[in-house]
């Protein structure tokens, strides 16, 4: 165990928790080394937050979770690609039989009538010209109901793609917000709301302050000078009484108005 990792196990949970505005359940998982319900860029940017807030160092730690998340990545299955097979001409070689017999029955046919018998039983030859005028009309009347019905040929080709077309497509991982700090460049009251759960927060900050960057925040800051870093990018502000809305990686100035109508019509 790192003597970093060993600090924040003797600060415990609920105080880390509370000191960094890092979600309990995920300080639990980072304390317990347990990775498996937590994303990537969740754990990077609270190694980052834990690192800077208490001076510590969690190289160790964080190589074990990186380690981890490259071992989950490599167990995801690339899904399987099914090939639909070209269907077969088994209902073409039926009709054909089936052409054939009627072809047959039909010479048969007009082979008897043409025949005849004389007293003496006698059987006379059959007239060729006949045999070959039915097979022509035979033949002439399949060719025109082959014409008549188009043959669907089998394309395997695009039912191929048509089926990788259905097959779900691994959802991508939404980017999120890494760190959302105020770096106060001397004394400053410093009033925060969950706009989720309207709990208020209010201290007076001399040192770096980090909130959830995945929550979404009401700003009220007295006066005095303030950077904000967000992601690793610095602003810098110099302030009179001033309000700001903090949400999705992004921090604008507000009026008192726009205040009070997220604060449920309050001032603070």
């Amino acid at each position: 165990m790192s003597n970093g990792l060993e600090i924040l196990k003797n600060i415990g949970a609920q105080k880390v928790h509370e000191q960094t505005h890092i979600a309990k359940h995920f300080v639990e998982m980072i304390l317990n080394e347990d990775f498996e319900k937590m994303s990537k860029t969740h754990f990077v940017g609270f190694i980052s937050i834990l690192e800077r807030e208490y001076e510590i160092d969690l190289s160790d730690l964080k190589a074990d979770g990186l380690e981890c998340f490259e071992n989950k990545v490599l167990e995801i299955k690339e899904p399987s690609r099914v090939y639909a097979e070209p269907s077969n001409n088994k209902k073409y070689s039926i009709v054909s039989i089936g052409l054939a017999v009627i072809v047959l029955a039909f010479i048969a046919s007009y082979t008897l009538s043409n025949m005849s018998f004389d007293s003496n039983d006698k059987v006379h030859v059959v007239n060729n010209d006949v045999i070959k005028s039915v097979q022509k009309n035979i033949k002439q009347t399949a060719q025109d109901k082959n014409e008549s019905t188009p043959i669907k040929k089998s394309t395997p080709e695009l039912k191929k793609a048509e089926v990788k077309k259905d097959t779900p497509k691994p959802e991508v991982e939404k980017a999120s917000v890494k760190s959302f700090t105020l770096l106060p460049k001397a004394k400053l009251w410093l009033g925060y709301i969950d706009m989720d759960t309207h709990k208020k927060y209010q201290k007076i900050v001399k040192e770096s302050i980090s909130l959830d960057p995945e929550k979404r925040w009401l700003l009220l800051l007295g006066h005095g000078s303030l950077d904000v870093e967000i992601d690793g990018k610095v602003t810098q502000y110099r302030l009179k009484t001033v309000r700001f809305k903090y949400e999705d990686g992004n921090l604008t100035k507000i009026t008192e108005e726009e205040f009070k109508d997220l604060n449920k019509g309050r001032k603070w």
